[in-house]
């Protein structure tokens, strides 16, 4: 069966605004991504009991796993309005290593295409490797995140 999907352009706007004295300090920001045929967008109980992964990257797209080449778009939100989660992203080298990042109430972590990340133990990054997999956890009650991945 060939799809009737008809891939579109996702617009994403970043805008900052704010009057401090008088004076609007506003900016506004537009990525433009071409060809996006699949949106998934998902919410997630992140606990504290241990990392969950909420996406992987595979030879095939089902459940939390995405084809790698075909994502074109991450976003993770903090859904939450009190409490922090942390964002744990796994390298696709031999021997893991994880970079992690964290989320207070209402924060979002956005990666474009060809996503990867590097592993630093000194002053300079040694090189970049692809991500293999994007886990949470909460830090003191369960946290509602919402993902939302487009690919083509």
């Amino acid at each position: 069966m060939a799809s009737t999907v008809t891939p579109a352009t996702l617009t994403v706007t970043l805008t900052e605004a704010i009057t401090l004295n008088g004076a609007a300090a506003n900016t506004s920001n537009v990525l433009s991504i071409a060809s996006v045929g699949t949106v998934t967008r998902k919410i997630y109980t992140a606990s504290t009991a241990a990392y969950d992964a909420i996406l992987t990257f595979a030879a095939r797209a089902s459940g939390s796993a995405y084809v790698r080449a075909d994502t074109k778009y991450v976003r993770i939100t903090n859904l939450d309005n009190a409490n922090w989660v942390s964002v744990r992203i796994k390298n696709a080298a031999g021997s893991p290593e994880y970079g992690a990042v964290r989320l207070q109430p209402g924060q979002s972590f956005i990666l474009g295409p060809d996503y990867q990340f590097s592993v630093n133990s000194g002053s300079t990054a040694a090189g970049f490797d692809e991500i293999n997999e994007i886990q949470v956890i909460a830090n003191s009650a369960d946290v509602d995140v919402e993902l939302y991945v487009a690919g083509a």
